[in-house]
């Protein structure tokens, strides 16, 4: 017969073996530029070894010095993995990537910032900085038309000034050919010469909203400012900013043509914007 003391303790045991297992911790969260990111490696309950070999072209989307370069036929490493559920998922070794193409394609990427496209979200996902923990992965998923966007963001200049003069050397461009339309043109009060062209708009909210999200500065430094500071660094009133955001989203939402009508007038995409709405107004009235 067992003592007391004996049974106490055989409770005890068996009480602990009866709990729940300690949860995994989470890994820190990640901030992209407007969407919140977290990676997806914790959600992963098992992972096998199942690794193969896939050529893909990287769109290397490098913001200052701001260009777009094409690197095809890519080496990429795609590893399986078991998901929550027992679902196999496929996913791209990113830090792997990122080696190849700084080793062997001689892309700079010393003191990047890394994001890459996510298709599903139309969003970019921030990494981290260069070089990314060695298991970093992306999903396959983001992969379209054998392709893979990566945006780089240098820190070794002082982004805000590189900003904010670029944007005035764009407004001196506007001036200039402002000046050469009015001087081509009739004085017919109906000409809406200070009307801004579509191109510039958007540029103008991008950088608005760049202002706003944040950016790092070359000591590491994250800055952003409120809506009406960054507004006035841009030299435009937030209302008016306001309204020209409104009205590109009402655009994107008809399917307004952007690229090929950049040089037009925004009063182009005000009226296209009123056009569609008056058309599925009456669209949904006669249902």
């Amino acid at each position: 017969m067992q003592s007391k003391k004996e049974r106490n303790r055989n409770e005890i045991e068996e009480e602990e073996d009866n709990q729940p297992p300690d949860k995994q911790k989470p890994l820190e969260q990640q901030i992209g530029d407007g969407l919140n990111f977290d990676d997806i490696d914790h959600q992963m309950v098992q992972s096998t070894n199942d690794i193969d070999k896939q050529q893909l072209t990287i769109l290397i989307n490098d913001q200052y010095p701001s260009y777009k370069t094409l690197q095809n036929d890519v080496e990429v490493f795609v590893q399986k993995k078991t998901v929550s559920g027992g679902k196999q998922e496929k996913f791209i070794l990113f830090q792997k990537l990122l080696e190849y193409l700084e080793t062997k394609r001689k892309i700079v990427l010393k003191d990047c910032l890394i994001s890459y496209f996510d298709t599903l979200s139309d969003l970019y996902v921030f990494m981290g900085k260069y070089p990314l923990q060695d298991d970093s992965t992306i999903p396959h998923e983001v992969v379209v038309g054998q392709s893979i966007e990566i945006k780089l963001r240098r820190l070794k200049s002082k982004l805000e000034d590189k900003l904010i003069e670029e944007q005035k050397q764009k407004d001196k461009d506007d001036n200039n050919e402002i000046t050469k339309q009015k001087a081509n043109e009739n004085d017919n009060p109906k000409n809406r010469v200070k009307e801004r062209k579509i191109g510039e708009v958007v540029e103008k909210v991008a950088l608005w909203r760049r202002f706003y999200t944040g950016f790092f500065e070359e000591d590491n430094k994250f800055v952003s400012y409120q809506l009406e500071e960054a507004a006035k660094k841009v030299g435009i009133s937030k209302k008016t900013l306001d309204d020209y955001l409104l009205q590109i989203r009402c655009g994107k939402k008809y399917g307004f043509d952007f690229n090929s009508k950049k040089n037009e007038r925004i009063g182009t995409l005000r009226s296209f914007v009123k056009k569609e709405k008056e058309r599925e107004k009456n669209k949904n009235n006669n249902k």
